[in-house]
């Protein structure tokens, strides 16, 4: 994987390329299809494929540090990219001065900077500037006397709605497990680092993995999800439960805890993927541990039973 943070860097070669423009948070299967048609341009063409994104999201710029919004961490999206053959990707520094930019200076001082740029592949929605402009006719007005090529792609639907990041993040936020990963075409992951938690559903309910959270990455409702778990390249079947364990007393802090079915080593600060499936039922404040300890008994019952 090639990352540049500046269009001087593309600039020390010959190559001819290809552009295309995004986020690319959630790299769904409508990204999936725009990056499909993208490349068969490119290879029709005869030219490398380029991807200008922004570091960090917007969102996250606008919303604060501690934003919770990504759908996939910087590293995840761009293995992700890199299976989907991007292999070359500029990701511009966005701060206080570049979001100020208009869609008709961000087009000249950057997009029309890049040498050798042939053809750009726009979405259904393409928007840039400070007021989230829509780009197309400027960037159309800006190529009049300029061999540069542009193609459009339409949206892409599923279930009548328009497959985008927004739509996944509300799907996350409201437990709709299912529709999310339909519109992703793979099952929504939270990778981290297992850290040591209160020990207390160890000792008295059942061995959990306590997840640290990666920084703005989304968490799902609360709630208990089906999971599957991927440990020192193994896959297990698990349940994974995202809350405040009201039943414990802690009723601040959001936690993502996992259980591993037929699993019992010790793998703190082993890093994890968790893989969600489907949402099971609401996080509940039991009377007692032992009422928590028979509905997870329960719960683990239905999910090795569950089939993927």
């Amino acid at each position: 994987m090639n990352l540049y943070k500046e269009i001087d860097e593309i600039n020390t070669t010959d190559d001819n390329y290809g552009l295309i423009i995004g986020n690319f948070d959630g790299l769904h299967l409508g990204h999936v299809e725009h990056l499909e048609r993208f490349k068969k341009n490119c290879l029709e063409l005869k030219v490398k494929p380029l991807l200008l994104t922004l570091k960090p999201h917007p969102l996250i710029y606008f919303q604060g540090p501690k934003a919770n919004i990504l759908i996939n961490s910087r590293i995840r999206k761009i293995e992700l990219l890199a299976k989907h053959g991007i292999d070359s990707i500029i990701e511009l520094p966005f701060d206080k001065e570049l979001q100020t930019h208009t869609a008709q200076r961000f087009i000249e001082n950057y997009i029309l900077k890049i040498n050798n740029l042939k053809f750009i592949h726009l979405g259904h929605d393409f928007k840039l500037g400070s007021g989230k402009e829509n780009a197309t006719q400027v960037l159309e007005d800006l190529l009049k006397n300029k061999e540069i090529k542009i193609f459009k792609t339409a949206p892409f639907r599923i279930n009548n709605k328009t497959c985008s990041s927004s739509q996944i993040r509300e799907c996350l936020q409201q437990g709709d497990i299912a529709f999310a990963n339909k519109m992703l075409g793979y099952l929504y992951l939270v990778r981290g680092r297992v850290i040591k938690g209160k020990g207390i559903g160890k000792a008295q309910v059942v061995a959990t993995a306590n997840l640290e959270i990666q920084e703005n990455l989304l968490i799902p409702k609360k709630g208990v999800y089906f999971t599957q778990t991927t440990l020192r390249g193994k896959e297990y079947k698990s349940i994974t439960n995202i809350g405040s364990r009201p039943t414990l007393g802690f009723n601040n802090d959001i936690s993502v805890e996992t259980h591993l079915i037929d699993f019992n080593d010790d793998i703190y600060d082993e890093v994890i993927g968790v893989e969600f499936i489907t949402r099971l039922r609401d996080e509940i404040k039991f009377d007692s541990l032992e009422s928590l300890k028979e509905q997870i008994k329960k719960d683990i019952r239905l999910r090795e039973v569950y089939e993927d």
